[in-house]
């Protein structure tokens, strides 16, 4: 009560002097219950900081997801443009393991390298160099740190012979009955998986399957969802395009290999339009004109390399786009190539995907420079970016 007296004797003596006794008791109390109410929000903030809010399951699982995709953004940010278009870049392969001391250039290509890349890493071997741990191909000149991030749980370094060799020899020193000494007392199981063969069709073999013929789990999961994203075999040979499966492998499995066509296409008639004869396209409904336009666009582009450059045979886009569904792409016959390099200009005015005046602009580059990529092209200022994707899959350097 003191207090309070004090403050109403201040009040009394202060600029309230004039008021009322009822005033000033008014005055008071609006002061109190000011107040009051900061005490009031204090306390209530001060209990809401200090006890945990609880959701629902969903709810909190939903809130996850949130944070989750927040940093995904913010994460998103922090790259550069070029690492952007790296990551987006390999969201379009299906990585594979491999390692760098023996991949072969194509095999590197698959892995997303670019061709200097590819033949950097080449010449380092071909001198020499050795990878010896995963980390050492981030040294790889012109290796991106986004695209080593990406590639380095693929790395896999085999040990040398010669390590394999001299730490079997120490164990057979080491082994007090040596003149006893059996391979099978020492030898690690095996991690190569064992082989089985039987008859499959890629279209449809599961990944279990996959496995029972020798590969690995990774890779075997890796083809699912290459499979699941459109990819068809139409012939055997389609396999041999999987990125696991080298030569030697597919000479193996080629005779175990049956496309069922029939089932693949739901009984309907579909041509390979790089064999397809002319009285193949026209009992399926093509016109005499449009067949001869098809064979002719055919043989001077070098073949197909997709159902969809119907539309580039036809001068109908219309006609051609329901034309296409009749028709796939498969490795029945190989695309011919241009040496881009070497080819002369009447030559390179003749190939459907070179206007005479990107032919001319072609070889004036040529007489500075070799071209050793599609995008060196660019310097002409002649090509689309949609030019020349369709270019390079005619060309050679």
């Amino acid at each position: 009560m003191s207090l309070l007296s004090n403050i109403w004797n201040r009040i009394n003596n202060s600029m309230f002097n004039n008021f009322s006794a009822r005033d000033k008791r008014q005055v008071l109390t609006f002061f109190l219950v000011i107040m009051a109410i900061f005490a009031v929000n204090f306390v209530v903030n001060h209990i809401r900081r200090n006890t945990p809010t609880t959701f629902s399951p969903e709810i909190n699982e939903k809130l996850d997801l949130l944070d989750q995709r927040l940093n995904e953004l913010q994460e998103g940010d922090t790259l550069s443009r070029l690492d952007r278009y790296i990551v987006q870049r390999y969201d379009t392969l299906q990585l594979f393991d491999f390692d760098p001391n023996t991949a072969t250039i194509d095999e590197l290509i698959k892995l997303g390298f670019t061709e200097k890349q590819a033949n950097n890493l080449n010449n380092y071997r071909n001198n020499g160099g050795k990878f010896r741990v995963p980390d050492d191909l981030r040294k790889l000149y012109g290796m991106r740190t986004m695209q080593f991030k990406i590639l380095k749980p693929y790395i896999v370094i085999a040990a040398s012979q010669s390590t394999a060799e001299n730490k079997n020899q120490h164990q057979k020193l080491d082994d007090k009955n040596a003149e006893n000494y059996t391979e099978t007392t020492t030898e690690k199981p095996s991690e190569t998986p064992k082989k089985e063969y039987f008859n499959f069709d890629p279209n449809t073999i599961t990944a279990e399957e996959i496995q029972r013929l020798g590969f690995s789990e990774k890779q075997a999961e890796s083809f699912i969802k290459w499979r699941d994203k459109g990819k068809k075999f139409y012939v055997a040979k389609d396999f041999a395009s999987t990125f696991f499966v080298d030569s030697k492998r597919y000479q193996e499995l080629e005779p175990y290999i049956k496309i069922d066509l029939e089932n693949l296409f739901n009984g309907k008639k579909i041509l390979d339009i790089n064999t397809a004869s002319d009285d193949d396209l026209r009992a399926i409904g093509l016109t005499a004109d449009e067949a001869a336009r098809v064979i002719n666009f055919r043989e001077k582009v070098g073949y197909f390399f997709a159902n969809w450059q119907i539309e580039d045979a036809l001068t109908n886009k219309k006609r051609a786009n329901e034309l296409k569904s009749n028709f796939y792409v498969c490795a029945s016959v190989e695309i011919r190539k241009i040496n881009i390099n070497t080819i002369t200009l009447d030559d390179l005015e003749k190939h459907p995907y070179f206007s005479a005046q990107q032919a001319a602009a072609t070889i004036k580059l040529r007489e500075t420079q070799k071209i050793n990529s599609i995008e060196d092209l660019k310097k002409t200022n002649m090509f689309t970016d949609k030019e020349l994707k369709r270019i390079g899959n005619y060309v050679l350097y």
